[in-house]
């Protein structure tokens, strides 16, 4: 957790430091909506991800046709090989977390916890590292990773840029008098 923590921080500056600040209408335009834009990020992953689970089905289906019809004409070595692959069980694993992260993220976003917005961006980084997985695959290639790294990019702008309303400050310590 220490390296999420430093990178947090470093993305932070970055966004905060070194880019233009937003509007405070539009940060509160985000503060008040990002639950609602969490919750339908996270159908919109769940939706993908069922997608991507359908398309290695299709073309593992396709494959065992035209292998069926090989073996059925003599031909002694068939196509071996099925999208269904440890890369694309890989990548749908880390797409399900991804829209978890995004999912979970609702509650906390809705009472302005950090906890909620740890979430949001723990999702964001899984949507990075599903980007890299998708350069290994028949699925995506690396226009589909410049495209999930500029779109994670551009999120992370937009959370980094009301980070300071879920960042919890410790309660004052009120002093005792003796009476």
């Amino acid at each position: 957790m220490d390296l999420l923590n430093k990178l947090e921080k470093k993305l932070d500056k970055i966004y905060n430091k070194n880019l233009p600040e937003l509007p405070k209408s539009a940060k509160q335009f985000l503060i008040k909506n990002l639950p609602w834009i969490s919750l339908i990020s996270a159908i919109a992953v769940f939706w993908a991800s069922y997608d991507l689970w359908n398309w290695g089905q299709y073309y593992s289906n396709v494959n065992n046709y035209f292998n069926n019809i090989y073996v059925t004409y003599g031909v002694t070595n068939p196509i071996k090989t099925n999208q269904m692959t440890l890369i694309i069980w890989v990548a749908l694993i880390v797409y399900i977390i991804e829209g978890l992260f995004y999912f979970f993220a609702f509650k906390g976003l809705t009472k302005q916890k950090k906890s909620g917005w740890n979430m949001l961006f723990y999702g964001l980084l899984c949507n990075v590292v599903y980007g890299i997985i998708l350069i290994f695959t028949n699925y995506g290639n690396f226009g589909s990773f410049l495209g999930y790294l500029i779109v994670s990019a551009i999120a992370g702008y937009f959370i980094f840029q009301i980070r300071s309303a879920y960042v919890q400050t410790p309660p004052k310590k009120i002093k005792k008098t003796a009476i």
